[in-house]
């Protein structure tokens, strides 16, 4: 139904995407839900040895699933009920790739939960910072208006709202806060930056090593990034399927280097 109402051109580039996947054998993260819930629901079989295969479901973030997670989720679970979900309304932020918050108040009434277990207390933040949150949510449609957070501790707190013009200016309001910090006695150790991406930590290691500041770079790395075992999986996928496209040209671009593979490119095309 979505398909019918997309522009002309933003149709055909959805189509020739839609194209590429099936040619390829490729499903996004998208159909991979899809297909699972047309799978259970269709298919009862399956969907009752689920069922009996996870007997016990928890469920973390649940605020940042969407309409077809649920579904998916009632599917597996609605037979033996027993399931678990973590949500906080509060947190939810990402409703411009589906994410739907509805989902807590529909799982509240669809499981018959009379009384949900609400976690009051914040173990993360200081007065000043929950209170200064909780302005700025309290004219939302919370699904529990009446839930009093509270701070587990009595340490004082100070929030600071600071708008920079410049990436430079903002490295350079960084690098003199922590000068200050050291100045007043507080190690290296104490002090910490963080960021929402990878690519920002990259740009502030860049004048930290500048400003020959001592730091430790705090990311988790998944064994299925190292070098190594890319090179292993393109090699597998390869013998996998010899005709793979996709697999060819990321294996001949890591080995061969853009520039010569881009070459052989030009020159295999000018030789059809």
């Amino acid at each position: 139904m979505r398909e019918k109402v997309l522009p002309k051109f933003a149709k055909e580039r959805f189509d020739e995407y839609r194209t590429h996947l099936k040619k390829h054998n490729l499903v996004d993260f998208d159909q991979i839900m899809l297909f699972t819930r047309d799978l259970l629901r269709d298919n009862s079989d399956i969907r009752s040895e689920y069922q009996l295969r996870y007997r016990t479901i928890l469920v973390d973030e649940f605020q940042d699933t969407d309409p077809l997670q649920y579904e998916i989720l009632k599917m597996l679970c609605l037979h033996h009920r027993n399931v678990f979900v973590v949500a906080d309304e509060d947190q939810s932020i990402y409703s411009w790739r589906g994410a739907n918050p509805e989902n807590i108040r529909n799982f509240i009434s669809d499981f018959s939960l009379s009384h949900p277990i609400l976690l009051e207390i914040n173990y993360r933040s200081g007065h000043q910072i929950l209170s200064s949150a909780l302005n700025i949510i309290k004219r939302t449609d919370r699904i529990e208006p009446n839930k009093r957070l509270s701070v587990s501790s009595q340490t004082e707190d100070k929030l600071d709202l600071i708008f920079f013009l410049k990436e430079k200016d903002e490295i350079d309001f960084i690098i003199e806060k922590i000068n200050h910090w050291l100045q007043n006695g507080i190690p290296y150790k104490e002090i910490a930056i963080i960021y929402p991406t990878h690519k920002i930590g990259h740009f502030v290691e860049q004048h930290i090593l500048n400003h020959r500041i001592p730091y430790q770079m705090a990311q988790g790395r998944s064994l299925l990034d190292h070098p190594l075992i890319k090179k292993i999986i393109r090699y597998l996928r390869l013998v996998r399927n010899p005709e793979d496209p996709i697999a060819l040209e990321e294996l001949s671009e890591n080995e061969l280097g853009q520039s010569l593979n881009t070459y052989i490119k030009y020159y295999a095309q000018r030789k059809t």
